[in-house]
């Protein structure tokens, strides 16, 4: 994400610190293995706690909480 960043707002010549938002733009996959990654406890919040979470395919099921991750 950043180096499109980086890309996009020098080929557009804009101040790379007056960005609010990016977009990521990536080749879609079947992967056997998805996963998420939470920089903060999603449950408490702490920011001490990083927390990953992986299912098999593409990760919607364990997006939408219709599986439980594999640890």
């Amino acid at each position: 994400m950043i180096l499109l960043e980086i890309a996009g707002t020098h080929y557009l010549q804009i101040e790379h610190e007056k960005v609010y938002m990016s977009v990521v733009i990536q080749k879609m996959i079947i992967p056997e293995v998805s996963g998420i990654m939470f920089t903060a406890d999603p449950v408490s919040g702490n920011r001490g706690i990083i927390s990953i979470d992986a299912s098999y395919g593409l990760g919607e099921a364990l997006v939408s909480g219709l599986v439980s991750p594999g640890y």
